[in-house]
């Protein structure tokens, strides 16, 4: 030790204990969940019956999930998700269809200056 230094001894107090009882924010929806992924299967299922077209399949089905992951956020996911998935499943068509009408117009060349 150099000769500034000096020896402090650490004094502790008698220990406190003390019970936490955790606040339960929501409810355990464990059946909900999976009574909302079954619904999403079901109303998914006629909408992708006899599609061919795997991109516009990926799109549906992410649409799907998203309006799932909406309705879980509110109180009552069940009755909200069939009208979520209506509208983003109708978003995601027409989004789609855009998409195919961009892509089969013909792009103008550019012309050197």
């Amino acid at each position: 030790m150099s000769a500034k230094s000096r020896f402090i001894q650490a004094k502790f107090s008698r220990e406190t204990r003390f019970e936490v009882c955790p606040i339960i924010s929501a409810p355990f929806r464990g059946p909900v969940e999976w009574r909302l992924d079954q619904l999403k299967s079901t109303l998914l299922q006629p909408v992708l019956r006899g599609m061919r077209n795997t991109e516009l399949q990926s799109k549906l089905c992410w649409a799907a999930h998203e309006a799932a992951s909406l309705a879980w956020m509110t109180p009552i996911p069940l009755l909200v998700f069939p009208a979520l998935f209506e509208e983003k499943v109708g978003a995601a068509r027409e989004q789609w269809m855009k998409q195919q009408h961009i892509r089969r117009k013909p792009q103008p060349l550019a012309l050197a200056a």
